[in-house]
């Protein structure tokens, strides 16, 4: 074969595989009250991102879904449902099920004391290891790279790097400007660098949820009246 139509050939290998994950994507995300703030903030950080430009999220919040929603739904190409509790799932089943016979993917996400039955399996509903370790780990930055991940693996989008699961520990103490967890005093207090010198710190208690559903506005708020009196929160 000549060097000219060696570099056709390549071209046109290269536009087929650009036009296989140009096209527009609808993911829809099932994930259920706890984590609708956390789900909602992971959404928009990922639309800020090139390689999400053809992709399109919908993020349902509600048990109850209208006629347009339901229509919307079942022509997803991916789906994440959360299937602990009832309501949620046998609202859409029927949904699903559609979804799988056209050919999209539906991702089961439980936590790790549940399993997938086998009537959910029967169905079609996949059940991806890797997937549950990033919804089990929590929060919104690891809910970002599950979603990566699951694109990515589908071939739906091209992307770079993508991070590994990094689960929150039980019990630490979290700073409010780099909303990251500590698990020690001193490693929180050596990288405190807005906090307060010679002046004294309180603590706010709050449940482990809060942090994972991305429900830490009332806690920034009590860290912030606190600081203003002088106190390190």
């Amino acid at each position: 074969m000549c060097l000219k139509n060696k570099f056709v050939l390549i071209l046109a290998l290269f536009f087929i595989s650009y036009v296989a994950l140009a096209k527009d994507v609808t993911v829809s995300l099932l994930l259920g009250d706890t984590d609708s703030r956390a789900t909602v903030m992971a959404v928009k950080s990922l639309q800020k991102q090139p390689e999400m430009k053809e992709v399109h999220f919908q993020v349902y919040l509600k048990n109850t879904l209208d006629d347009k929603q339901h229509q919307a739904l079942q022509q997803s190409q991916l789906v994440f449902v959360q299937i602990m509790g009832s309501q949620m799932f046998n609202a859409v089943q029927e949904d699903l099920k559609t979804v799988i016979q056209t050919s999209g993917k539906v991702y089961a996400l439980y936590p790790e004391s549940s399993k997938l039955s086998e009537d959910k399996k029967a169905i079609g509903l996949l059940d991806d290891e890797t997937a549950l370790t990033y919804h089990r780990a929590g929060g919104q930055e690891n809910l970002t790279n599950l979603l990566r991940y699951v694109l990515n693996k589908e071939g739906l989008i091209a992307a770079s790097a993508i991070e590994t699961p990094k689960p929150l520990p039980e019990v630490g103490i979290y700073h409010v400007g780099d909303e990251k967890i500590y698990t020690d005093f001193a490693s929180y207090e050596k990288a405190c660098a807005d906090c307060l010198a010679n002046k004294p710190f309180i603590g706010i208690h709050f449940g482990r949820a809060n942090l994972t559903a991305g429900q830490m506005a009332t806690v920034q708020a009590l860290a912030g009246e606190l600081k203003k009196r002088g106190y390190n929160a």
